[in-house]
């Protein structure tokens, strides 16, 4: 079973999988992927977070990264 993390812990482990797979600056996309949202698990029980990226090209390759991350980690704790 994977680890739940913190929000703060999952937008760093967010970040890894971005940087590593599109390059660049962290300082940028860290900008572009925005806070890592907790959501009520009662109103989605498949995962309780949720980020709000901004820009185009960015929204792609974080959704990218979301996907595979979503897949290992669910949850968030508070």
């Amino acid at each position: 079973m994977a680890k739940v993390h913190t929000p703060e812990k999952l937008r760093d482990l967010l970040l890894e999988v971005i940087v590593g797979a599109a390059g660049g600056d962290e300082a940028n996309w860290r900008k572009a992927l925005g806070e890592v949202e907790k959501l009520p698990i009662a109103f989605n029980a498949q995962s309780n977070w949720a980020v709000h990226p901004t820009g185009t090209k960015a929204q792609r390759a974080i959704a990218k990264a979301v996907d595979l991350v979503r897949e290992q980690h669910r949850y968030v704790a508070s």
